[in-house]
C-alpha cells in the first residue's frame, strides 16, 4: 500500500490580537490542531510542519519556512499541502498563485481546511484564485485603515503606535553590569525590544544619568 505524505504550513502575523508570544503561540497550535486532523481523516501522514512567525504574506521573500516548503517540494518530499486559510498561506495573489501552479506541475496539492478548498478536486484551482484575490483585497484594506487610523490620530495631537514602557535606568544599567559569561545579561537589541526604544536612546538616558563611561563608551 502506497503511503500517502503531507505537510503543514502555518503562519501567523503580528495583529492586534497576537499581544505575545503566548498568543501567537496558541495561534500557531489551533491552526496545526486542525490541519493536522483534517490530514489523519484523509489518511495522510504528516512528514513535517513548516511555520512562519510574526511574518507578514505581502511578499513571500520574507517567509523563510514557505519557500523551504518549496525547496522539498521540488525534491518531491511529499504529495500534498495542508493549511488552515488561504489568507494563511499569503496575502499576494501573484505569490500565491505561481506557488499554487508550481505545486500542481510537481504533482502536489493543496487544502485549506477552513475555506474547504482543494486543488486536487475540479474547482479547486478556480476557487483558490479567486480566494487569492480576496486575500490580497483584505491586505489592502487593512492597510488603508491602519492609514486613517494614524492620520486620525495625528489630527488629534495623539500618539500612533505601540506604547513606549517607562524607561528604569538603573535597571538598565544593573542588567547592562552583568558579566558576559551571564545568561541574564540582555543584549541592546533585547533592550530595544523590551522598551520599545533605539539603542541611542538608552545610551542617551544613561549618560544623562551619569552611568555612561566616555572614554570605554559602555556603562559603568
Amino acid at each position: 500500500m502506497e503511503v500517502k505524505q503531507c505537510v503543514l504550513y502555518c503562519r501567523v502575523s503580528p495583529t492586534k490580537h497576537i499581544k505575545s508570544d503566548n498568543d501567537m503561540h496558541i495561534s500557531i497550535e489551533e491552526s496545526l490542531k486542525l490541519c493536522r486532523a483534517d490530514a489523519e481523516r484523509e489518511g495522510y501522514t504528516i512528514v513535517k510542519e513548516y511555520i512562519d512567525q510574526y511574518v507578514s504574506g505581502k511578499s513571500s521573500k520574507l517567509m523563510v519556512s514557505f519557500n523551504a516548503m518549496l525547496e522539498d517540494a521540488r525534491l518531491k518530499k511529499f504529495d500534498r499541502v495542508y493549511c488552515r486559510r488561504v489568507n494563511r498561506f499569503g496575502r499576494n495573489r501573484a505569490d500565491m498563485l505561481r506557488a499554487q501552479i508550481e505545486l500542481e506541475d510537481l504533482g502536489i496539492s493543496l487544502k485549506f481546511v477552513e475555506n474547504g478548498i482543494d486543488t486536487a478536486q475540479p474547482f479547486g484551482k478556480s476557487i483558490m484564485a479567486i480566494m487569492a484575490e480576496l486575500a490580497e483585497m483584505e491586505r489592502e484594506e487593512i492597510l488603508e485603515n491602519t492609514r486613517r487610523g494614524r492620520e486620525a490620530r495625528k489630527d488629534k495631537g495623539l500618539p500612533f503606535g505601540p506604547k513606549k514602557k517607562e524607561l528604569d535606568i538603573k535597571t538598565i544599567r544593573k542588567m547592562r553590569l552583568l558579566p558576559v559569561s551571564d545568561p541574564d545579561k540582555p543584549t541592546w537589541a533585547k533592550l530595544e525590544k523590551l522598551f520599545n526604544c533605539k539603542r541611542a536612546t538608552l545610551i542617551r538616558h544613561l549618560k544623562e544619568a551619569g552611568y555612561w563611561d566616555y572614554t570605554n563608551r559602555t556603562v559603568m
